[in-house]
């Protein structure tokens, strides 16, 4: 992608989404949107968020680490006194974010439980999961430890919480059922809507959500963000192509076997028939040590 991509992007009325890591990461960690990061975890746990008390402990992107993605949480922050929360930007649904939420989720977990034994005190830790694919027909869907018989919640264990926002749904109730949206869910909107007139329009008349707004354009404007979506764009390439050659190989693999088996069946046939072993080798393509193993 170039500057001109970029222009032409914007001659559409487009800018990047907070979908894109660099772009979510900037706004959450903004210190002038403190209180816009305070307001969507507290309404997404349910309590509120201390802004003044938000310590963001994750490593900071450079160019240089920018491929060691895998290894690095979307954003890890201490709020209340030393409740660890992570927050994850899910563009996609698919085995590797599936394995790097896991990692975060139990490191944090494990994290958590240390400090809370050397402070006395007992920590929560959050993993808090934008998802751009819908998994449930709700809006935030809330995971814990629970008894697998009863499905009672683990009480020693409740400090432990993952949550998942479905932001498709805000998508389409914007979009496709045309109805207003919440205040919270105008904030999850302006993260993952990509439309400079949506977003306004969203925003109007509310201060903390016209910053953000304000924020996501000047990043869209920033000649070293292109580097950041373009890396990230080229893993995705790379996951998919990845995903496609796995697929047609998969593919390859199930119409050779069904082939195979087809040829076995006719041999069969063949041999119960006293047929020459020459001729069903000719006919099926089989070796004369498969014809053996057939009988």
């Amino acid at each position: 992608m170039t500057l001109e991509d970029i222009k032409k992007m914007k001659e559409r009325g487009e800018i990047f989404p907070g979908t894109y890591d660099h772009i979510f990461k900037s706004v959450i960690e903004d210190d002038n949107l403190r209180d816009f990061t305070a307001y969507i975890v507290g309404r997404t746990i349910g309590r509120p968020i201390d802004e003044e008390s938000i310590i963001f402990i994750n490593p900071e992107y450079t160019k240089d680490n920018v491929l060691d993605k895998g290894n690095i949480t979307d954003v890890l922050m201490l709020a209340n006194g030393g409740d660890r929360i992570s927050l994850e930007m899910n563009r996609r649904n698919d085995n590797d974010l599936i394995k790097r939420n896991r990692s975060h989720l139990f490191e944090g977990m494990v994290k958590t439980i240390n400090v809370s034994f050397k402070d006395g005190i007992n920590h929560y830790f959050m993993q808090i999961c934008f998802d751009n694919f819908s998994l449930k027909d709700k809006l935030i869907s809330t995971y814990k430890l629970t008894d697998l018989e009863d499905g009672i919640p683990d009480e020693e264990n409740e400090n432990f919480v993952k949550y998942r926002i479905n932001l498709v749904k805000i998508y389409k109730k914007y979009y496709t059922l045309d109805e207003e949206l919440t205040r919270f869910e105008k904030a999850l909107a302006i993260l993952s809507f990509n439309k400079i007139k949506d977003l306004r329009k969203l925003s109007e008349g509310d201060e903390m959500l016209m910053r953000v707004v304000k924020k996501i354009e000047e990043l869209t404007d920033d000649p070293d963000m292109v580097q950041y979506i373009d890396v990230e764009r080229g893993m995705e390439l790379g996951r998919k192509e990845d995903i496609e050659k796995a697929a047609k190989k998969a593919a390859k693999e199930a119409t050779e076997k069904a082939e195979k088996k087809a040829k076995i069946e006719t041999a069969k046939k063949m041999l119960e028939k006293n047929m020459k072993l020459e001729d069903i080798m000719d006919i099926t393509g089989l070796s004369e040590i498969e014809l053996q193993k057939i009988e």
